[in-house]
């Protein structure tokens, strides 16, 4: 079994280039419980439990980090 990560909008350097109006970031961002778009830490302090001893009993699961957006 694997456990998947699930990443919503995440500003990276890789992100940058797409073109979107600041309406369009500002609407992503209230649709987010959270109030903003998800940072690269963000992704990574859930990649970085996976990889720890603490997710040790975890298996199959499906995370998304998206602030809640798509909340399930």
């Amino acid at each position: 079994m694997a456990n998947v990560i699930a990443p919503g909008k995440t500003e990276t350097d890789a992100s940058a280039h797409i073109p979107e109006t600041k309406q369009m970031k500002q609407a992503l961002v209230n649709m987010t419980p959270l109030g903003r778009i998800a940072q690269p830490e963000d992704v990574g302090n859930v990649i970085s439990f996976f990889a720890g001893e603490a997710s040790g009993f975890v298996t199959g699961s499906y995370t998304p980090v998206n602030g809640g957006m798509l909340m399930e």
